[in-house]
């Protein structure tokens, strides 16, 4: 068991191990990193204005997916079949840099018939995972553009438009495409759940030309997340962000 980083103002702690678990395609047994132990949300934690949780390491967010050493299929971790393997006898999963394992997500989304909504998922987060190892990911978040665009306008049972609406327009302010930011924010409503005071905030940073990223003040985190949320669900927040 590996500590990646002590509290976010807490005793908590992230920490990975190794499962082993079956590849849902072609029934290989294998090991692959997993996250034991993730800090519960709290009003300290550092999330940014597109509601993503920041990580201390892309390790971290890496372990979320697995990738199998025979057909390198690669998805989140809880989607492959739990195996009772002891991981020392079973075969490794590959060793790959955290940015290109999140680079096979991408390519078995589009091999495997994944929605717009599951691709921007896994883009966004490959977005994220570039960010923690200091690397530029911008021509991953054009992908997350595009893809949660056609989501959000071809997929009918999209639950909580408002709130992908609201994701869309960070999206194209991080990319620097100011002008869309700003239509697609003002068609954020009530029903999104997101402050006023954020909304307005993040107009503003577009109408200025802002593409940095924006880590919101901890009394708006209190008000967006139920702070007596569950560890269960707090992981949850780490690979699946504010579009789950």
């Amino acid at each position: 068991m590996e500590l990646i980083e002590q509290n976010e103002h807490r005793s908590d702690s992230y920490k990975l191990g190794e499962i082993t678990v079956m590849c849902p395609k072609c029934h290989q047994i294998f090991a692959t990193a997993n996250v034991e132990e993730i800090p519960v949300i709290n009003e300290l934690a550092r999330i940014e204005a597109d509601l993503h949780r920041i990580l201390p390491d892309a390790a971290i967010r890496a372990a979320m997916i697995a990738t199998c050493p025979n057909c390198t299929y690669t998805w989140w971790t809880e989607s492959f079949i739990p195996d009772d393997t002891v991981p020392l006898l079973a075969l490794d999963a590959p060793s790959i840099e955290p940015v290109k394992k999140f680079g096979h997500a991408i390519l078995s989304s589009r091999m495997y018939g994944a929605t717009n909504l599951e691709k921007a998922q896994i883009a966004l987060n490959a977005y994220y995972c570039a960010r923690d190892s200091f690397q530029s990911g911008e021509k991953i978040l054009q992908i997350a553009k595009e893809e949660l665009r056609i989501a959000i306008e071809t997929e009918a049972h999209l639950k909580n438009k408002s709130r992908h609406l609201y994701m869309l327009a960070e999206v194209y302010r991080l990319s620097g495409d100011f002008h869309e930011a700003v239509k697609y924010f003002y068609q954020v409503d009530r029903s999104a759940l997101l402050p006023q005071e954020l909304l307005d905030h993040q107009i503003r940073q577009a109408k200025l030309g802002n593409a940095k990223p924006v880590t919101i003040p901890n009394h708006i985190v209190k008000q967006i997340y139920d702070l007596r949320i569950s560890a269960d669900r707090a992981a949850r927040f780490l690979f699946m962000s504010a579009v789950a």
